[in-house]
């Protein structure tokens, strides 16, 4: 069984996790427009890509023999609902980035355990999902 302080900080990723305003893009009803396919179906990839990230921090806490954390998500995304894209983006972006950063300060409390090569790919995967997000912010502001 891995120490409490390591299944403890996989607790609290999964709780700042489940905050992710670009998980919430799905069920908010955003008006995505009619830009090119393919910026359409990145968008779902990375909405996807997010909703894995909460299943692995729960197989690697369950792995360790650990106990799952409640998990709620932020209030402060109701007021994402139908609303175009390029005005929730920065929201988004800014999100994404902050999410980035809690798994890279995060990682020197997980090192060595089962956890750190989650850890460090869900924080890449924050990293791709900003970068990302930056460039379709950067189409759409273009498009206006």
């Amino acid at each position: 069984m891995e120490p409490s302080p390591v299944i403890d900080t996989l607790n609290a990723l999964r709780r700042a996790e489940a905050t992710s305003l670009l998980a919430r893009l799905a069920e908010a009803g955003v008006f995505i427009g009619h830009g090119p396919p393919a910026a359409q179906a990145d968008l779902q990839r990375m909405i996807d890509e997010e909703a894995e990230h909460i299943s692995r921090l729960d197989e690697a806490v369950l792995d360790m023999a650990g106990n799952l954390a409640p998990c709620a998500g932020d209030i402060r995304s109701a007021n994402l609902h139908y609303l175009a894209l390029e005005a929730v983006l920065p929201r988004v972006l800014a999100d994404q980035r902050r999410l980035a950063e809690a798994f890279e300060a995060a990682a020197p409390r997980v090192a060595g355990s089962l956890a750190a090569a989650t850890v460090a790919r869900i924080a890449a995967s924050h990293r791709d999902h900003a970068r990302r997000l930056d460039q379709l912010l950067t189409q759409k502001q273009g498009a206006l």
